[in-house]
């Protein structure tokens, strides 16, 4: 699977049709490649992303401030909140499967979640509880430090 980006700027034109103020094609495009961290529609069409291939493993980072600036940009008549959720909802369509995250925060607690399940569902665990007659774990600690500065991207966004 690869990020279609027509489908899914068509997905977030098709989620506004119906509202006072529907977005035009070219504007679901350009919000699509700020979301995703691109200064343009034109930087991500020239980037590698769009062609890399993804499975259930990938998770999507939308990148709220570009696209709060690209909406200001365009002069669009919705909410910061309200078009990253139209456009959280277009990746959802699009990309069944595939983690689209709205903030670090949630990409934090998904990542908590996933290695939570992994330990409590992990047969090596289970066995050296019950060997040790232990009635579970309550909780999974697992702090994050993360410097998301510091993140290498995988291409230039820019």
């Amino acid at each position: 699977m690869t990020i279609d980006i027509s489908g899914i700027a068509f997905a977030l034109r098709s989620g506004t049709a119906q509202s006072p103020h529907p977005l035009k094609l070219s504007h679901a495009q350009q919000c699509i490649a700020a979301a995703l961290g691109y200064k343009s529609l034109a930087a991500l069409q020239a980037s590698d992303d769009p062609g890399q291939p993804m499975d259930r493993e990938t998770h999507i980072l939308l990148d709220a401030e570009a696209l709060a600036q690209r909406r200001q940009e365009l002069a669009l008549d919705l909410k910061d909140d309200d078009l990253l959720a139209l456009i959280h909802a277009a990746f959802g369509e699009r990309l069944v499967g595939i983690a689209v995250h709205a903030s670090h925060d949630a990409f934090e607690n998904a990542l908590r979640d996933s290695v939570q399940h992994e330990v409590l569902n992990n047969e090596s665990v289970v066995g050296e509880m019950t060997v040790t007659n232990n009635d579970g774990i309550r909780e999974i600690y697992l702090p994050f430090d993360i410097e998301w500065d510091q993140i290498p991207d995988n291409g230039d966004p820019g």
